[in-house]
């Protein structure tokens, strides 16, 4: 009699089954969770320059939000069970039966993510994109350590009436921009950040937040930093003996004790940054892009304004070496990975776009994507 030792296989197999089917849930946890991760930082990348390039050809950008990512995961064991018999006989000898059992063991894995996205307009799009950016949310990034000419030069268009290319905040203009003074300016303002002397700070007033930009230890500076903040006063038209000076978000000076600040919108950051985008010879020829002319005729390098802060290359084939990259108009869009302040920039807009998010109504209808079976 077999079927006893048949019963015994067969449980010690459904309780291995049972027992690899218990661990299998962390398993997937740790490793979906980190695969989602990057493919949405990948995603949400792509679609930042893809809007950058829309904006450089004059196009409609668009972004989708990510609203959830929703996963089921489904195993089914199967156990198979067969026995047959033999009958031997040889030469006439008496019939012999030998019976054989198999086990056909399967597991069916499956996963259906569901991934909703909620296209960005409306009020929301109006409050995110459209809003001016907050004295607040430049000094909140530079308290947490960004460069301050990098946040004026992409978020501000003007402090005290010295420009910073404001045409640049929307479709490429046809001259090129007023800009020299304000990028000498916030060259100084860098110099004095790194040498501890600049501060800015948020304090309370009658239950409103007010901004100020404070140089301390001056006198301990040593004669080129003191040089730097010369500069600084003389191009803001502030008060040499004062050392503690309000940001008014306004486009109006009012005296030598304050510095008004005009600030872009976040699609003014991004109209700004897509002069970064440089288009294939043959778009320009074709008139696919405008292309912006200095007083003496020559087309205007971007550069001049934007530095390095962002340089965003094209080319017929998809580049090897990107830190992201994005197919438009029949050509590659992409940013180099080795360019460390593109990079930075890039991680900046992206911070700049969280920040601006704003809670409440208005959302349009969600789009929902199902990925899977």
């Amino acid at each position: 009699m077999k079927f006893p030792i048949l019963l015994s296989g067969f449980l010690s197999i459904s309780l291995l089954i049972s027992g690899c089917a218990t661990k299998q849930g962390p398993n997937l946890m740790q490793g979906q969770s980190l695969d989602y991760n990057e493919q949405f930082i990948r995603v949400q990348n792509e679609q930042m320059l893809l809007n950058l390039v829309r904006l450089r050809y004059g196009d409609m950008p668009l972004f989708l939000e990510l609203n959830s990512i929703v996963t089921q995961y489904s195993i089914e064991n199967s156990i198979d069970m067969s026995a047959f018999t033999t009958l031997m006989n040889a030469h006439g000898a008496k019939a012999a039966a030998n019976t054989t059992t198999r086990a056909d063991l399967g597991r069916t894995f499956a996963e259906r993510p569901t991934i909703s996205y909620t296209p960005l307009q409306g009020e929301a799009f109006a409050e995110r994109i459209l809003s001016p950016i907050s004295p607040q949310t430049i000094v909140l990034l530079s308290q947490s350590g960004w460069s301050i000419s990098r946040l004026l030069t992409l978020c501000v268009k003007h402090m005290n009436g010295i420009e910073n290319a404001l045409a640049a905040s929307g479709p490429t203009p046809d001259q090129e921009p007023v800009f020299e003074e304000f990028k000498e300016l916030v060259r100084s303002l860098r110099e004095l950040q790194k040498a501890g002397i600049l501060v800015v700070e948020t304090e309370g007033e009658n239950g409103k937040p007010l901004t100020y930009i404070i140089f301390r230890d001056v006198r301990q500076a040593n004669p080129q930093v003191q040089a730097e903040l010369k500069k600084v006063r003389s191009h803001l038209g502030l008060n040499q003996d004062n050392y503690k000076f309000k940001i008014a978000h306004s486009a109006v000076r009012k005296n030598g004790e304050e510095i008004s600040v005009s600030t872009r919108s976040l699609l003014g950051v991004l109209f700004f940054l897509s002069h970064a985008v440089q288009p294939p010879e043959e778009h320009k020829a074709r008139g696919l892009v405008a292309v912006t002319r200095s007083d003496e005729g020559p087309a205007f390098d971007w550069a001049q304004v934007l530095g390095d802060y962002m340089t965003i290359y094209s080319g017929k084939d998809k580049p090897a070496d990107s830190f992201v990259s994005v197919r438009y108009r029949d050509h590659w869009y992409y940013v180099l990975d080795n360019d460390l302040n593109s990079k930075a920039t890039f991680g900046l807009v992206n911070y700049l776009f969280a920040l601006q998010a704003a809670e409440g109504d208005g959302r349009s209808p969600l789009l929902t994507i199902s990925a899977g079976a």
